[in-house]
């Protein structure tokens, strides 16, 4: 089983694995967080996406993906966090 690691935000400290299912193999490749809070995770080579609840660390997955985007925005909550000055003239 893979997975991905969790870090204290305040101490920097790493904490334990969040636990994937998939094959041993298997490498996450990107990690997002979408508007909710809720963290996704996609392997470097599948057809499944994961999301994680933060406080639980309760994991559904996704399947029938194809090449998952996995960089930038990839789950679309940044733009929320984006200002902009309101146009001048």
């Amino acid at each position: 089983m893979s997975g991905i690691y969790w870090v204290d935000m305040e101490t920097f400290a790493v904490g334990g694995t969040v636990p994937l299912p998939g094959p041993t193999f298997s490498t996450v490749k990107g990690i997002s967080v979408d508007v909710d809070g809720s963290i996704w995770a996609v392997y470097y080579v599948d057809t499944k996406a994961f999301k994680i609840d933060p406080n639980t660390f309760a994991t559904q997955f996704y399947d029938g993906l194809v090449a998952p985007y996995t960089y930038s925005d990839m789950t679309g909550g940044q733009i929320n966090n984006v200002e902009c000055n309101p146009p001048e003239g």
